[in-house]
């Protein structure tokens, strides 16, 4: 198949910004061209990082920054350590009583601010009142009251039983309560991360420096500059030698870079199909748009296609191999169900479920249909990712024979949020908490920006996630249930309401004599994962 890349005339854009940044990487500290200059290389404390995605909203943890448990100028209470379980950071230990609604957080001590102010509990407690405010991503709906009890313990109550409470809070920066400012900290972050930022360049790149007062292991790097190019002039960049670390992508990691290795990272970072499971009309939005497909609200439609993909020839041929397959969303995390799973490239199972259900060629066009209505649909993916757009057309090519026509449309991420709810979009998910799928299938985000974007809605399934959320033990039984339960369920036995391919693995070129530390499983988001370990990046002995 062709292999999808963003057209010439995008790098033909960016190419006169990456020829800018080559002379800028190498007046500050970027690599040499010099013989003499390179052998020097391992002496550098600069580096130089090409990624393609700013932060555009700034670096604001209250309101969108930290969403994929990155926080470079900030820190959270707990974090992942690399086995994925909970573990304290600015918090050194947490408990919850035996309601399961009051968690009492003890404080590191002897911490510090960017500024050289100290970091007390009235940090903690501005922060998350704020943040249950403000913040667009970070679950607050539980949050009831948050106090002090002295300097160094924080009290939290909740108003329900919420046990992906400690989750969230690794996705929280805390922010200082004596320097806060909504209009300028966006742009001018204070935090107890261990880099500060010095500069920024509106779409072209941020400048970092060491945090003097960084309470873990002092960073062995003096300065890190954050370059935002589009992937081909990332690669160009990394080609050219003026960039240590440059994100890439499956279709462009096939290259090899002299000075360079490929460095591949196993993710949850899932893509799928989600599947308006009501009819059209049934609901209607206050916005006016519109909600429901005719075809793909008939399961038999949904299993169908589940059982006829092969989703090792998707991770093969759209991702050349940086992937695995992936049957839900929890695939290879602690709440994972493996009786959801099922064998694919099963053209005889899908022919029968549909034959079943109705669904028939009689006029030998060579699509099925029911009742009058054709298995015909489309399929939308974000023009502006080649993965998708392959995803989506291999998809198409994969049904055809089955009976079913697939129209392949790539619009703006604006343009298809506004037909989201009618037509089935290529989507990515994959946060390291079960949340993921209670917003993806929970009746309660029904419609709720791309949460529940099929408008699923189970009573047993809710009722599942309602006793996953009470739970107080660490098995996610009820976790797994609701993807299915031997009955029903969220999965492909169940009401099938997406179709999972593939998770995404993460890819970087990184100097060849570059150390960047050991990297636990990376969430959803393929751009500033790698910084989680940033704080041990030195140049290899």
């Amino acid at each position: 198949m062709t292999k999808c890349i963003k057209p010439p005339r995008l790098l033909a854009a960016i190419l006169p910004l990456a020829i800018l940044l080559v002379f800028f990487f190498a007046s500050c500290g970027g690599k040499a061209s010099a013989p003499e200059e390179a052998a020097q290389a391992p002496e550098r404390k600069e580096l130089a990082v090409a990624l393609s995605l700013e932060p555009e909203e700034g670096f604001d943890p209250t309101v969108s920054w930290g969403n994929h448990e990155i926080l470079v100028f900030q820190s959270p209470l707990l974090t992942y350590g690399l086995d994925m379980n909970l573990k304290g950071e600015l918090a050194k230990s947490y408990s919850v009583d035996s309601t399961g609604k009051v968690y009492t957080f003890e404080l590191q001590e002897d911490v510090k601010f960017s500024d050289g102010e100290p970091f007390t509990a009235e940090d903690v407690v501005f922060t998350l009142k704020k943040a249950a405010r403000t913040s667009t991503f970070v679950d607050y709906d539980a949050l009831e009251d948050v106090r002090a009890d002295g300097d160094y313990r924080v009290i939290v109550t909740l108003n329900k039983v919420q046990s992906t409470f400690p989750n969230e809070l690794v996705r929280q920066g805390i922010v200082p309560a004596h320097a806060y400012n909504e209009d300028t900290y966006p742009r001018e972050p204070i935090g107890t991360g261990p880099y500060v930022l010095k500069q920024w360049d509106r779409g072209q790149q941020v400048i970092t420096e060491r945090n003097p007062y960084y309470f873990k292991n002092t960073p062995y790097f003096e300065k890190i500059t954050f370059a935002f190019l589009s992937e081909d002039a990332s690669l160009a960049a990394a080609k050219a030698g003026t960039v240590d670390i440059a994100m890439t992508t499956p279709v462009l990691a096939t290259v090899q870079i002299p000075g360079m290795r490929l460095e591949s990272y196993k993710a949850s970072d899932a893509r799928g199909i989600s599947f308006p499971v009501l009819k059209r009309g049934v609901v209607k939005r206050e916005d006016g748009l519109a909600v429901g497909n005719d075809v793909t609200s008939d399961a038999a439609i949904r299993r169908a296609v589940n059982y006829m993909v092969d989703r090792q020839t998707l991770v093969e041929h759209v991702l050349n191999g940086f992937g695995q397959v992936q049957y839900t969303e929890s695939d290879n995390l602690a709440w994972e169900n493996p009786e959801a799973f099922i064998t694919d490239n099963n053209p005889e199972e899908a022919a029968r479920i549909l034959d079943e259900a109705g669904w028939a060629d009689t006029d030998g066009d060579g699509i099925r249909e029911k009742n009058g209505l054709k298995a015909e649909f489309n399929i939308l993916y974000p023009s502006v990712d080649g993965t998708r757009q392959a995803i989506a057309v291999v998809f198409a090519d994969m049904v055809k024979p089955l009976g079913i026509k697939v129209n392949v449309e790539g619009l703006s991420w604006d343009q298809l949020f506004l037909r989201c709810y009618e037509d089935p979009s290529v989507l990515g998910t994959g946060q390291l908490s079960p949340m993921t799928g209670y917003k993806l299938y929970s009746s309660h985000y029904a419609g709720n920006g791309f949460n529940n974007v099929a408008y699923y809605s189970n009573p047993v399934v809710d009722n599942y996630f309602e006793q996953a959320m009470a739970a107080t033990d660490t098995t996610y039984g009820f976790w797994k249930k609701a993807q299915w339960d031997g009955l029903t369920g969220t999965s492909i036995k169940g009401d099938a309401v997406f179709i999972w391919f593939l998770s995404v693995d993460h890819l970087y070129y990184v100097n060849e004599k570059l150390f960047i530390g050991e990297q636990r499983l990376h969430g959803h988001g393929t751009q500033w994962q790698i910084v989680h370990s940033i704080e041990n990046w030195k140049w290899a002995e």
